[in-house]
């Protein structure tokens, strides 16, 4: 029993000390984890997005962003506001650009406050009309053409995050 537990301890000390190794390699290499803390800093750093609603696609982007920011999130494909993301069949299944872009109008017209749109897919490496699946579960996320041309008129990119460790990375837009 005492040799299992040496073991035990050895082998949790050699992932613990890999992981730890990988953390100083990211962070000498200036890759973050997530996007969300810069994300919280650029709100902070401009005062006409400090009460604005956050829509994303994927909608798991905006699970961190409570930690960061005191902004409402709307979580498209459950239609309400919240932070966390359930999976399940419940919610809308499919989604593409356009509903993202008529969601946005109607938060602001609703609710009369600014409309963040971060995206995780950049318009400018979307194929038109290829179904991207969203990974965790079997929901998917489209945009045609005429949809990215009518986003890209409606709103304005403000940054783009580089990329992250995570799945946490994503352009941000501000509806016009």
């Amino acid at each position: 029993m005492p040799a299992i537990g040496r073991v035990s301890l050895l082998l949790v000390l050699a992932i613990q000390s890999a992981a730890g190794i990988n953390d100083l390699r990211n962070a000498a290499t200036g890759v973050v984890a997530s996007r969300s803390a810069d994300l919280g800093r650029l709100i902070a750093s401009r005062a006409d997005l400090a009460n604005a609603v956050i829509l994303s696609e994927p909608e798991y982007l905006v699970e961190a962003l409570p930690y960061y920011v005191k902004n409402r999130l709307y979580l498209a494909r459950d239609h309400k506001f919240g932070s966390v993301v359930i999976f399940s069949r419940k919610g809308r299944m499919d989604s593409d650009l356009g509903e993202t872009l008529r969601l946005a109008h109607e938060l602001r017209n609703t609710i009369g406050a600014p409309v963040i749109i971060l995206l995780a897919y950049r318009l400018d490496e979307i194929t038109p009309d290829r179904i991207y699946d969203e990974g965790k579960d079997w929901r998917t996320f489209r945009a045609s053409a005429a949809q990215i041309r009518d986003f890209r008129a409606a709103t304005t990119m403000i940054r783009r995050f580089g990329p992250a460790r995570t799945d946490e990375s994503f352009d941000v837009y501000l509806l016009n």
